[in-house]
């Protein structure tokens, strides 16, 4: 018999996901999109836990919800490094079978391959269709921002797909569902001020904010507001914001740019006046924090 060999191999899970295990962990209930997970003894806790470990976990329904492919990614690298030699793969879930088994990149469905996807915050989200080829293994989307925050009231919290295929035998396969979860962006990476090398009472104060449209912080425009105090306050957060405040400027921009201020020398001639100016990042899911930064115009 040759050496049996053992190979590690460790699988971490993103911050997002290990904040939902902890979150069922924890509350022994947990919502996903439209469902609900809930264990109510300790042992139904630990199954529950080792099913999300492996990449989905069981409602009340008996229907797989998928939490992630951290498991599947890493048996794909190791079929990839085993040259085409025969892999033997065991699993503890059924569902973690019909995953392995399920529609696989560039497999061909020679009667077809349906794919749907839904948009949504909560519940009631419906189920679109998109057309897609037999053979195909992508397919790309547009979503208009416009119908979200911050430009209407209602947030997009997730974007969920679902496909299946029909191979000769003319059955479809289970349906292969990936929920990927919106996140609020991230804040201001920078926010910083320069005064004008030819007045001493214009300044500008300059922001910029990381993005990429590859991730689940969708980014839609960056809202800032200042105001111009007396108050000898050095931490922004406790000031009171709102558009009664002196000097009261407020407006929207992108992700990289800057808003210059005049500040009326009448006004800051008659003694120490603090020119604060906050920034935050919006998308369709929500804000994220406040950063603040200040210029001190002292006599």
């Amino acid at each position: 018999m040759p050496e049996c060999i053992m190979n590690e191999v460790v699988v971490s899970l993103s911050e997002k996901e290990q904040k939902l295990y902890d979150s069922l962990e924890k509350d022994m209930v947990l919502s996903i999109g439209d469902d609900e997970i809930d264990a109510v003894t300790a042992a139904a806790l630990s199954n529950k836990l080792l099913q999300m470990a492996n990449g989905a976990v069981y409602n009340d329904k008996k229907e797989s919800i998928v939490i992630h492919d951290r498991k599947l990614d890493a048996l794909e690298d190791l079929i990839e490094g085993a040259n085409g030699k025969p892999v033997l793969v065991a699993y503890w879930f059924k569902h973690d079978l019909e995953r392995i088994k399920a529609w696989k990149k560039g497999e061909s469905y020679k009667k077809g391959q349906k794919l749907e996807y839904k948009l949504g915050i909560g519940k009631g989200a419906k189920w679109k269709k998109l057309s897609i080829g037999s053979s195909a293994s992508s397919k790309s989307i547009s979503i208009s921002l416009s119908g979200y925050y911050p430009n209407k009231t209602k947030k997009l919290g997730y974007i969920k797909f679902r496909v299946r295929g029909c191979g000769a035998k003319k059955s479809w396969s289970k349906w292969n569902t990936k929920t990927y979860d919106i996140l609020i962006p991230r804040k201001a990476g920078s926010l910083s001020f320069s005064l004008s090398d030819t007045y001493s009472n214009v300044g500008t104060f300059s922001w910029k904010v990381a993005t990429d449209s590859s991730e689940r912080q969708m980014f839609t425009n960056i809202e800032y507001q200042s105001q111009l105090t007396t108050s000898g306050e050095t931490n922004g957060k406790k000031l009171s914001w709102n558009s009664k405040k002196a000097g009261w400027l407020s407006g929207t921009g992108g992700s990289e740019g800057s808003h210059s201020i005049t500040e009326d020398t009448a006004v800051i001639a008659t003694g120490s006046h603090i020119r604060w100016f906050r920034i935050r990042a919006r998308g369709v899911q929500g804000n994220s924090d406040w950063v603040y930064a200040k210029h001190v115009y002292a006599l």
